[in-house]
């Protein structure tokens, strides 16, 4: 149980700071195409229920720079999880 927390945690701070470096390789010419990224989704779409409204809605983003810093963490995790037991 303590590894799968573990790689969860890799992956989502692989995607954050994957996210971080997109956003900072926007202005760079070399690297611009980290910056690469296309949205999936569903548009929100609302529900009056008369004493509740409902929305409900899903986008997803994902960058290269996203995806390779997430493949980083999971070759990483094997190490760490050695590591840490």
């Amino acid at each position: 149980m303590k590894n799968k927390i573990l790689l969860i945690m890799l992956i989502i701070a692989g995607a954050i700071v994957g996210s971080i470096a997109a956003k900072g390789a926007v202005n760079t010419d070399m690297l611009s195409w980290l910056a690469y990224s296309k949205e999936i989704g569903i548009s929100p779409t609302s529900i009056n229920l008369v004493i509740i409204k409902l929305t409900v809605g899903f986008e997803f983003s994902l960058s290269v720079a996203q995806i390779i810093f997430m493949l980083i963490a999971v070759a990483v995790y094997p190490k760490l999880s050695k590591a840490i037991a």
